[in-house]
């Protein structure tokens, strides 16, 4: 395990290294900014993985109803709203140092905010539900409705013929990305997804012992304390043969 961390950290500082030593773009604005592509582009990959992920766990759920699968598609989610955010904020910056704008009111920053608020809105409201099993199965219908119009707000309303956005949308599907920025932008984009596999895994954990109740309202955990299950009570003594408790 500490092996693996160590090679993470090297990785991902390695990955770092590579983004401010990429080239100045000579198309951009802004040239040194536009190394924000660098989580930019990688965030918004790793929303759409994290929200097909919610929706696959959730028809899982639905299917098993098996507490468990909540705990990884509550990972998911939060994954998914995270990095949404994320994205908007590193594509609102891009868009001030490129375009001029903070918002322009763009076609793909406006789907992308749709989706953002999809699954923050997913966020609230399964905290609306205290009972698990109702949580669970609210979750998972409404991750799993929401696939479709996540998926064409992202991919196909963008790209429509009778949409016109300042955003670039087929630079990385043709090829069209200078081979320096392509191999940096490769190599961030796993950096990033191996974080966020140790995050999901941890989350998954944290939601698996909250489910055991072992962990407490203060956050301590308790799942291997085997005092903590101990119960005292009360035992009578028998009284000795001869003796009274009457008062003279």
């Amino acid at each position: 395990m500490k092996f693996w961390r160590v090679a993470m950290g090297l990785f991902v500082g390695f990955a770092t290294l590579l983004a401010f030593l990429a080239p100045n773009a000579a198309s951009f604005r802004s040239a040194m900014f536009a190394r924000i592509m660098f989580v930019h582009v990688p965030s918004a990959m790793i929303t759409s993985i994290a929200l097909i992920g919610a929706a696959v766990i959730g028809v899982k759920y639905l299917r098993t109803r098996d507490l468990k699968l909540d705990a990884s598609m509550a990972a998911a989610i939060e994954i998914a709203a995270m990095f949404s955010v994320i994205t908007m904020l590193t594509g609102i910056l891009f868009s001030k140092t490129q375009w001029g704008e903070w918002w322009q009111n763009d076609p793909r920053q406006l789907s992308f905010m749709m989706v953002m608020f999809f699954y923050l809105a997913l966020m609230v409201a399964r905290s609306a539900f205290p009972d698990p099993q109702k949580r669970a199965s609210a979750s998972a219908g409404y991750a799993v409705a929401l696939l479709i119009p996540a998926l064409f707000l992202i991919f196909v309303f963008p790209r429509l013929p009778q949409v016109k956005s300042f955003h670039p949308n087929d630079t990385l599907p043709k090829g069209q990305l200078d081979q320096w920025y392509g191999i940096t932008l490769l190599l961030n984009f796993i950096a990033l997804s191996w974080v966020t596999g140790v995050l999901y895994k941890l989350r998954v954990k944290v939601g698996v012992l909250e489910l055991k109740g072992g962990i407490d309202e203060h956050g301590s955990d308790h799942s291997g304390d085997s005092e903590s299950h101990c119960v005292v009570r009360p035992v009578a003594l028998s009284q000795e043969p001869g003796s009274t408790h009457e008062e003279s």
